[in-house]
This record gives C-alpha cells, sequence and structure tokens, in this order.
C-alpha cells in the first residue's frame, strides 16, 4: 500500500547555478589518500555536476568543501539537503546566512525531494563500479574522470550538455582534441562584436533551455499521474483522517521480524500544496511527506456477528499480492530463513556446548541456551521462555490497535492454591479487550499439559482452548478460577467456547507441543488472525520462535549478539566475540567480600551481603501471593549483633546461616529471576529439605 500526492511538484528554476542539490555517498572503501566519501553538487538548470572526495562527513569538512566549490563557481540563491547532521548544523546554517543562501531541507526519508542529486549519486556510482580495482579503493582516482563525463553528456531534459550551458561553449574531448588546428590565414575578430554576438545567444539559448525543462517536467507530471502502479495499492489521507507514518523503505530494519516498521496513529492537520503534511499525537507535532503515511482504520466490534473473532490480519498472501512473481505467501514460519538465521539457531541449539551460555537478558527476561533446547527442540517447553514469548504476543497485539493483560506463567498455577487469592493481586481489567490465562497444568493421575483460556471482555466470551480436546478443557480447577475471574471483571453471564466452536481449530496430535500450541493460539487470538497452522509444521514453528527471541531481546551490555543484521552475530559466528555466562543457579550467587583482605574492605563486603539478603527477603514479604509453598528466612536474621559479625567472617567456609530456603524449585527460579537477574542482588538459596 503505498500513499501519494495527487500531483508532482517539480522544483522551478530560471538561470545557471542558481539552485544545487547536495548529497553525500558513502561510507565506501577508504583509498590509499584516506577518502572514504563523496561530496556531490548538482545544477539544477545546466545538470552541471560537481563531486568532491572527503575523508570525513564531519560538518567541519563538508562546509569548508561548500564553500570552496562556492567561491570557484560562484554563489547561489538556494541549496536543497537532506537532514543529515552535515548539512543541518549551525556552522552551515551561519555561513549560509552571513552568504544570503536560502537552505531548503527535504523531508526525512523523502529524497525525492532532492531527485536531481540523487540521480547524480547513482550515475556516479554506476560508472565507479565499472573502473575501481578489486578491493574498490582507488575511487578517487577514477572520480574527476566519472564526473567529466557525465558533464559532457547530453541531457534528455535540457537537449544540452551541462558543460555547454554552464560555459556556452562545447567542451574539447580527447577524440577531437586539436581537429581543426588554426593556419597561417587565422584572423582574431572584433571582441566587442563577439560579445554582442555571444549575448544574444546566450538570451536565445535560456529561453529554448526553459522551455526544454518545462516541457520535460510537463511530461514527467503527466507519466507521474497516468503511471499504472502494478501490485500497489494507491491510497490517499485527508486532513483529518488517522495515519500511521511509515519506516524508510531502504533503512535497516530494527527489532524483530514482528516489529512493526510504522507508528501511529497520528492525526492530520493539514497537507501543503507540495504534499508535506502535518500530524499531530498528543502534544508531538510532525512534518512529514504524504508518502510516508497510511490510512489508519479503526475496527469496531460492533460490526461482528455475535461470537465472531475480529480477522483483520492474515498470514497468507491476498488475491492482489498473488499476482507478484516474488510474493512470498503463506504463513510467515513458513518463509526462508537466512544463512546467518541459520548459523545463529544451529548455535544456540547445539547440546554440545554448554548449557549455561546466556543468551538473552534483557530487563526480567534472562534466558540460557538450556531455555532455547525447550523451545527449539522437541521437547516441554519451560515457562521462562513461555514467558518471553508471551511478552512478544502481548506486544504484538498492542501494534495490533488491541488492550491486552497476559499474565505470567509461573503467577496462574499459585491460584489453585487454598492459600492464595488471585483477587489481591488482578489489576484493572475491565478496560483490555482480551485477558489471557496461560496455565500449566498439574493433574494427579494425568500427564503436565499446557492450556490456554482468553476473556473477551467487550464480548462477554470466555474461550478455553486445549490442544488435546477441542471440545473440553483439561482442568475443571483453572476453569472455575477463571470463570469467577471473568464475573470478577463484569458480573453477569458469559458465553463460553472451545476450540471445537472455532474455524479451522488445529488439534496436537503427538509430541511435547503443548506449549507451542499455547503460544500458537494466543497470537492468533490476540491479533485476530485465523488459525492456520498444524502439528506438521511444530519443528519450524518452534525455531521461528527462536528467531523472534533472539531478534527482540539483547543481553544487556553485549548487544544483540543473536539478530541477524548486527555486527555482533557476524563476530560471535566467527569466534571474536567471548560467551557470556550466567551465574551457576546451583546453591546460588556466591558473595564474597569484596577487596579479599584489608580489613576495610572485608567490612564493606559484610555490610552489603547483609543488605542484600534484607532486600530480597524484603521482596518476598512483598510478593508472598506469588510463591505456592513455605519459605523459610536465613538464620542470620535471628542471630544477635555479635553472633552476626561472627557468621559474616566466617561467610566464605559456611554459608548455612545466609541461605533461603524455598520449598519448591519453580518458587525459588521466579524469586531467582526477578531478585539476582532483575535487581542484581547477591544472596544465597536452596530449595527442598534442608539440613544444617
Amino acid at each position: 500500500m503505498k500513499t501519494v500526492a495527487p500531483v508532482l511538484h517539480s522544483i522551478k528554476v530560471k538561470e545557471p547555478w542558481e539552485v544545487l542539490g547536495l548529497d553525500l555517498i558513502g561510507p565506501l572503501p577508504e583509498t590509499s589518500l584516506g577518502h572514504n566519501y563523496v561530496l556531490t553538487m548538482t545544477d539544477l538548470y545546466t545538470k552541471w555536476v560537481v563531486a568532491e572526495p572527503l575523508r570525513t562527513k564531519t560538518a567541519a569538512e563538508v562546509c569548508s568543501a561548500i564553500i570552496t566549490k562556492l567561491y570557484t563557481f560562484g554563489l547561489v540563491r538556494k541549496i536543497i539537503t537532506d537532514q543529515g547532521k552535515e548539512f543541518v548544523n549551525q556552522l552551515n546554517d551561519s555561513i549560509f546566512k552571513l552568504l544570503n543562501i536560502q537552505h531548503a531541507v527535504s523531508s526525512a526519508y523523502h529524497p525525492q525531494t532532492n531527485g536531481q542529486d540523487e540521480r547524480t549519486n547513482q550515475n556516479i556510482k554506476r560508472a565507479l563500479r565499472k573502473y575501481v580495482n578489486e578491493s574498490h579503493n582507488d575511487w578517487d582516482l577514477h572520480l574527476p574522470a566519472v564526473v567529466y563525463g557525465i558533464n559532457t553528456a547530453k541531457q534528455s531534459s535540457t537537449k544540452y550538455t551541462p558543460y555547454f550551458l554552464l560555459f556556452h561553449r562545447h567542451p574539447r574531448l580527447p577524440e577531437i582534441m586539436n581537429s581543426c588546428p588554426m593556419g597561417d590565414n587565422f584572423e582574431v575578430g572584433d571582441a566587442e562584436d563577439e560579445i554582442n554576438k555571444q549575448l544574444t545567444e546566450m538570451q536565445n539559448l535560456n529561453t529554448k533551455v526553459l522551455q526544454n525543462i518545462e516541457r520535460a517536467q510537463e511530461r514527467q507530471q503527466r507519466t507521474f499521474g497516468d503511471r499504472k502502479r502494478k501490485f500497489t495499492r494507491v491510497t490517499t489521507v485527508e486532513a483529518g483522517d488517522e495515519c500511521l507514518i511509515s519506516g524508510a523503505s531502504k533503512r535497516p530494519r530494527t527489532g524483530d521480524t514482528l516489529t512493526s516498521q510504522h507508528r501511529g496513529p497520528y492525526m492530520i492537520r493539514n497537507i501543503t500544496k507540495k504534499g508535506v503534511a502535518t500530524v499531530l499525537k498528543g502534544s508531538t507535532t510532525m512534518k512529514v511527506n504524504v508518502s510516508r503515511l497510511r490510512p489508519y482504520y479503526r475496527l469496531t466490534n460492533e460490526q461482528l456477528s455475535e461470537g465472531q473473532l475480529l480477522k483483520d490480519h492474515e498470514y497468507s498472501s491476498r488475491d492482489w499480492q498473488l499476482e507478484h512473481s516474488y510474493c512470498s505467501s503463506g504463513a510467515k514460519w513458513e518463509q526462508d530463513v537466512n544463512p546467518v538465521q541459520e548459523a545463529l539457531l544451529c548455535y544456540i541449539l547445539d547440546q554440545d556446548r554448554s548449557p549455561a551460555e546466556l543468551i538473552v537478558k534483557e530487563g526480567s527476561v534472562c534466558l540460557t541456551r538450556e531455555d532455547f533446547w525447550s523451545l527449539g527442540l522437541s521437547q516441554c517447553m519451560e515457562s521462562n521462555i513461555g514467558n518471553a514469548c508471551l511478552k512478544i504476543v502481548e506486544e504484538t497485539a498492542k501494534r495490533f490497535g488491541r488492550e491486552i493483560h497476559i499474565f505470567n506463567l509461573y503467577v496462574v498455577p499459585l491460584w489453585k492454591s487454598e492459600d492464595v487469592d488471585p483477587f489481591c493481586s488482578l489489576p484493572d481489567l475491565t478496560t483490555k479487550d482480551l485477558v489471557v490465562f496461560p496455565a500449566w497444568s498439574q493433574q494427579q493421575g494425568a500427564a503436565d499439559h499446557y492450556l490456554l483460556c482468553v476473556l473477551l471482555v467487550k464480548q462477554r466470551e470466555i474461550v478455553f482452548l486445549d490442544s488435546l480436546r477441542p471440545d473440553g478443557f483439561g482442568d475443571e480447577a483453572y476453569k472455575n478460577i477463571f470463570r469467577r475471574i471473568a464475573a470478577f471483571i463484569d458480573p453477569g453471564p458469559w458465553s463460553e467456547k472451545t476450540g471445537g466452536d472455532l474455524e479451522h481449530f488445529p488439534l496436537q496430535s503427538n509430541g511435547h507441543d503443548c506449549g507451542i500450541f499455547m503460544l500458537m493460539y494466543a497470537l492468533c487470538i490476540s491479533t485476530s488472525t485465523p488459525f492456520t497452522f498444524s502439528q506438521g509444521e511444530m519443528p519450524t514453528i518452534r525455531r521461528w520462535w527462536c528467531l523472534q527471541i533472539m531478534e527482540r531481546f539483547c543481553i544487556e551490555g553485549h548487544g544483540h549478539r543473536f539478530a541477524h543484521w548486527t555486527e555482533e552475530s557476524s563476530h560471535l559466528l566467527e569466534g571474536i566475540l567471548e560467551p557470556v555466562f550466567r551465574v551457576p543457579k546451583s546453591t546460588s550467587a556466591e558473595t564474597s567480600p569484596r577487596n579479599g583482605d584489608g580489613g576495610e574492605g572485608n567490612a564493606k563486603g559484610q555490610t552489603q551481603i547483609l543488605r542484600d539478603l534484607h532486600k530480597a527477603w524484603d521482596w518476598i514479604q512483598q510478593h508472598k501471593a506469588l510463591f505456592r509453598g513455605e519459605i523459610e528466612e536465613p538464620e542470620v536474621f535471628q542471630m544477635s549483633k555479635p553472633r552476626q559479625k561472627m557468621a559474616l567472617e566466617g561467610y566464605s567456609s559456611a554459608k548455612d546461616p545466609f541461605l533461603i530456603s524455598f520449598q519448591y524449585q519453580d518458587d525459588m527460579e521466579m524469586f531467582y529471576i526477578n531478585c539476582v537477574d532483575v535487581k542484581g542482588l547477591k544472596v544465597n538459596t536452596m530449595f527442598g529439605e534442608h539440613s544444617s
């Protein structure tokens, strides 16, 4: 889908060296003279090109090159550039103001404004490719000849060469140079008559060139208006419409593959005749070219029949896209993985490598290779990495305009305990479109199994999804809890559905894939997407989820080393980067007094041990509802000051008095993620029976 201006607005010029377009090419391979960039200048009247090699693109060097060329060829009335810092800065503004030059800046990510110089850059790069050596590091030697060739070639719009229009004589070229030598009877004409003759010719030439340029611009405008945009849906926006702002088509993609490249919605205040829109969002005001705007349509549930799910997005290609010979139809996880992604997946899922290597550490998300094995290989998915996937689902649903809340996989199972009241910790869910409960079911006499319950709040509908039972839900205790929460959100009757009531509901037929089915159910319902996956696609979908996490999250302090577009990923695969490992989880993170030997250092270290221990215990007390088992406080809390001091002095050899003891391992895991990984506290933990 593409938004276009109703007409093409050409820049009007009346004389040579009046309006210049400026741009940079680079960075290019560094030459022996240290050049990395090319500053290009194009006269919009004569099409005369100036190209200057630069070592850097700092404001000072760029400004110096501009001034040198202006003093060589003369000053101009206007200069057009993009919004690069090398052009838009205080130094250039001051000099342009001093020289009485108007500085026009193009819209962000809209190079068409400076289209003439963009075309110049393409011509220069195309020619240089034919002459550079194998290392591509001698391009600055060929640059003058390439530019001379451009300036002595006839232009389609003016019908003359830039050289002739600027100097009012034809260039001397190597093949015709000295072809008309002067004879002995050569005479010098009258200078005044010659000047008058040339002035008359220049006036006639200027009239003719302006006519040629105007005809060329009219032809371009007709072509622009009549052009058939095959495979592109052309749309328009108007003042008062809601819209999204798209990123630049050639800008490197950021985030994972689920990350939207559009921002918004914004409200359009006005659109100028030249296609520049002023958009608003809250107190934010921006000016962008209309080509970057996409209409934003709000879907209302009132348009749907009872119980019908929204279908504002499809993974499969639409009919109008299927004409395209390069169309990738089908689900996203069916699309090809590029070689770097494949290599990174093999690295992460390699069972011969250390399971403790850190793959993700961002905020509360901390994942090791062992966690990825449970997601990417044919294993039962761990709740830790399941929560990371659900975070991506939640972010994706919000980009689809859905207000959603997804509960933590560690929290929901605690609600089955008689000592836990789920209503004590519920956020405000009345304003949500969807409330999602991922549930890990553990029942006597039955295999452990992942389930999903979704509340469609505005439709007052509860959807129970079980990958093994199309018409049922394998845990009545959970079922009753979710019904109570629905009634708590909005008292009154709620309708209920199971997977069998949904169109093309996929079922699990074998293996350990219930967690993956649960994730896919959550993704499809949260984004109103039809169910287009099946049991046979589970290996591919598992790897696809791994890629989403690798490309969405980073390792804090180490970058996105598992995102295929980063330098870190290349360095990792080449063995340049060393792996990062998580602190072992055994009896947990050992804290040794800082500065090992000195008395003062020991005292500070001992104080820090107690401080971290108190902070950790305070967090446990504030979040008691999250734990399903008992937790014993550290023995050191019951000691007198002298005994505490003695225990701290013997800390390195006896840590039992400092242990926080958990009844269940999953309680300890949840504590570890929140206090050790996120808060950075250094404490000692254990689970099960504690014998001193």
